[in-house]
């Protein structure tokens, strides 16, 4: 099977998703339940790259997993295209921060790709190692085929989970936080990869970061959490022409503006919940 078989096989684009008063109590509200979310609404175009960001503790991650169907909401109603979520839907990929934890450590790394697709009848076992070194291929790993992840550095094997990530064919792609645990060269990398990997599949991308720099640079628009109970402060448009070069963007008026203003945001936001 050739490269532009494979590209042929890709899910064209990305879906849209919305959440509709979404909220998240744990425990009674009437027994002092702590309110962790509360009447989140937000729409997410399809092929959109959408960033939150919030002050530490405001439930970015909860955010997160409740949009890939692995927390049910307490209130509330989601949708990937058309479709409601009510546990993890067909087409949604959750990149996880831990690559560690995610990658299966007794599999070489052409077979921890493979389990994205392993349940596909469509692909023969030829077709599907031909299929799993093409991903392999796009984030700069071919001659690391064979070798476990422990083998690797923590770079490498968070490509490694964005390679089974992609393989999976996403239509909406989760990321929590899935930068923030390699050294910031690294993270650079990463960056610019994942960057090339949307431009080329066009999948819906939905980012949690701490990291305002990260948010700006990858970002379409930026969803600013407020401390708990959370709501949705505001979504700002980044502005931002793209391509976007990694040294070059970030000296951009547009992007200091911007990167001021959100820290501001963070800021008085830890500010008022202590």
């Amino acid at each position: 099977m050739s490269a532009t078989q494979f590209e042929s096989k890709q899910v064209p684009g990305g879906e849209a998703l919305r959440l509709q008063q979404i909220r998240k109590t744990y425990g009674a509200a009437d027994a002092g339940g702590v309110v962790a979310l509360q009447d989140i609404t937000l729409s997410v175009a399809a092929g959109e790259f959408l960033t939150v960001i919030g002050p530490s503790g405001c439930g970015k991650s909860t955010f997160l997993q409740i949009v890939a169907g692995l927390m049910p909401a307490t209130s509330g109603r989601i949708e990937v295209g058309t479709r409601e979520v009510n546990g993890p839907p067909e087409g949604l990929v959750y990149l996880f921060q831990q690559y560690t934890k995610s990658l299966l450590p007794w599999r070489r790394v052409i077979d921890n790709v493979a389990f994205a697709v392993e349940h596909r009848g469509d692909l023969s076992p030829r077709e599907r190692r031909r299929y799993c070194e093409h991903y392999l291929e796009l984030v700069g790993l071919a001659d690391a085929a064979q070798r476990f992840p422990r083998e690797l550095s923590g770079g490498m094997q968070q490509r490694v989970a964005i390679a089974r990530a992609l393989a999976a064919q996403p239509r909406v792609l989760l990321l929590d936080e899935p930068f923030s645990s390699v050294d910031a060269l690294t993270r650079l990398e990463l960056h610019r990869l994942m960057l090339r990997l949307w431009e080329q599949q066009r999948f819906t991308a939905v980012l949690v970061t701490h990291d305002v720099d990260e948010a700006v640079f990858l970002s379409d628009r930026i969803a600013v959490l407020s401390a708990r109970p959370s709501t949705i402060g505001e979504v700002v448009e980044t502005g931002l022409p793209r391509p976007r070069d990694r040294i070059i963007t970030p000296e951009q008026p547009r992007f200091l503006e911007l990167r001021h203003y959100l820290l501001e945001r963070l800021l008085s936001g830890a500010a008022h919940e202590h």
